[in-house]
């Protein structure tokens, strides 16, 4: 077999395979021992029709054909393996020559894992960030708690206020005429979400237990009946029922009702214990992405766009799927959801684009530090890892083994497991300075901004209902409207 390589632009390379012709015969007289057992041919016991007569019943053509890609298949592979290429795509066959009694010739047009100039990937000072429990981290997370265990109460009294649970029966008419799928009885809503039609939620504001109102809407350009887009739809609504979140007191019992913890005291001290370790585990995420990102940018190499579309796409693809999965309704689509959070598709792939470059960059870079410090996983890792697990989830070794292969992530598996030791290696090459007392201020400013937005939004409803605070409050049932 005679193999050429051409190199192209955009990572592509080009392999000029010729394959011998006593090859190609061999292939034919495979192909037809394999088709003689298998076809029933009237005169002729199974395997025993001569080549001729196969040909004559099956076709001469689709003899060579199945030759031809049996042979093109393996003499594509036994050239990757010779050239040394590393393929990433599929190849793009153009087959020259499949004459009988000649040489078979094929061209494949193949996509390539760029070249990589590493740079200084060993020797770098790295910070270590000083990330520490402050007693507003603790106040923060104590305030999330409480409004993770808010408590729906029933009014006998009181008006409607956003993020009230209320129960409505409501009916919708456009110019008299009710509209079927704008009726319901015993609807449950929660005030300030708009599930139903914007507006809607901010004219239930102020109603009272039992009173009937109505709510006029005027239906939106994108409504998806368009013989009533843009008419004003009447509502009749009457409140059944009213229900408001009341956030629990931080107090030994909260501590009891919601953990296995006797005391408010013991409750902060297992939360303490909590974030220190996720500080701890955030340092070191952080000391992995600064070595990450010096040896990436020490490094020279040039990842084709067409591969960074490619990834940005699987990222979109997957990140679509977790919205399905997680997100979504069963009854709202992909599109709707980009529709009605102002976004699109195209957005999303276009956010995803720098992620996807840095993480083609990064795994190339790390692979050819593989190769050159001889960092390949071996047995004894995969023994080592998995015992790890075993250790942690009280399983057997062979039981993790065996769970991992039926759910095809054997490979997914020592992939990760090869990252990890490669990053090991770098760090341990690599002089890590703690970050001294003082110098952390200002790093969790941003999460515990957003933990606080969450909280202050809370804060701010339980003060609209300090008036009603002396609202008789009714346990059981709902309040009884007429």
């Amino acid at each position: 077999m005679k193999t050429d390589v051409e190199k192209m632009e955009n990572n592509r390379v080009l392999l000029k395979v010729e394959v011998e012709t006593e090859e190609f015969a061999q292939a034919i007289n495979q192909v037809y021992r394999k088709l003689v057992k298998s076809v029933n041919i009237p005169g002729f016991r199974p395997g025993r029709a001569p080549r001729t007569v196969l040909e004559r019943h099956v076709g001469k053509k689709h003899l060579l054909d199945e030759a031809v890609e049996i042979l093109v298949n393996d003499a594509y592979h036994k050239a990757v393996e010779e050239t040394g290429i590393e393929p990433i795509s599929a190849p793009e066959l153009d087959l020259v020559q499949t004459e009988e009694g000649k040489p078979v010739k094929f061209n494949a047009k193949v996509m390539v894992k760029p070249e990589v100039q590493l740079g200084q990937y060993t020797d770098f000072e790295i910070i270590k960030p000083l990330f520490k429990v402050r007693d507003e981290d603790m106040d923060l997370e104590l305030e999330l708690l409480r409004k993770n265990h808010i408590q729906l109460v029933t009014l006998d009294e009181g008006k409607v206020l956003p993020e009230d649970e209320v129960t409505i029966d409501f009916e919708g008419k456009v110019g008299g005429e009710p509209i079927k799928e704008w009726q319901a009885n015993d609807f449950i809503l929660e005030t300030g979400r708009n599930e139903l039609l914007p507006g809607f939620d901010d004219q239930l504001y102020g109603m009272s237990c039992g009173e009937t109102k109505e709510v006029k809407i005027s239906l939106p350009e994108d409504y998806y009946k368009k013989e009533l887009t843009g008419q004003e739809m009447v509502f009749t609504v009457k409140l059944k029922s009213l229900r408001r979140k009341r956030i629990p007191m931080l107090d030994d019992e909260f501590a009891k009702d919601i953990s296995e913890f006797e005391t408010l005291a013991e409750l902060k001290d297992y939360i303490k214990n909590k974030l220190t370790e996720k500080m701890v585990n955030k340092a070191e995420a952080s000391v992995r992405q600064e070595i990450i990102k010096r040896v990436v940018d020490s490094a020279t190499l040039e990842t084709p766009e067409e591969m960074i579309n490619n990834q940005a796409e699987l990222m979109v693809q997957n990140m679509e799927k977790y919205i399905k999965e997680n997100v979504l309704p069963k009854d709202l689509t992909i599109d709707k959801y980009y529709q009605e959070t102002k976004s699109s598709r195209e957005k999303l792939k276009e956010d995803f684009y720098p992620e996807a470059e840095m993480s083609l960059k990064t795994m190339f870079v790390l692979e050819a530090i593989v190769k050159k410090e001889g960092l390949q996983i071996k047995a004894e890792d995969i023994d080592k890892k998995l015992t790890e697990i075993a250790d942690q989830t009280g399983q057997e070794v062979s039981v993790i083994r065996e769970y991992i292969s039926k759910q095809e992530q054997f490979i997914p598996f020592v992939q990760d497991l090869q990252q990890e030791k490669t990053i090991q290696f770098l760090i341990e090459k690599s002089k890590i300075v703690e970050e001294k007392e003082g110098q952390e201020k200002g790093k969790q400013e941003e999460s515990q901004e957003t933990v606080q937005a969450e909280i202050n939004q809370t804060e701010g409803h339980e003060e609209q209902e300090q008036e009603q605070s002396k609202v008789p409050v009714q346990e059981e049932g709902i309040c009884q409207a007429e």
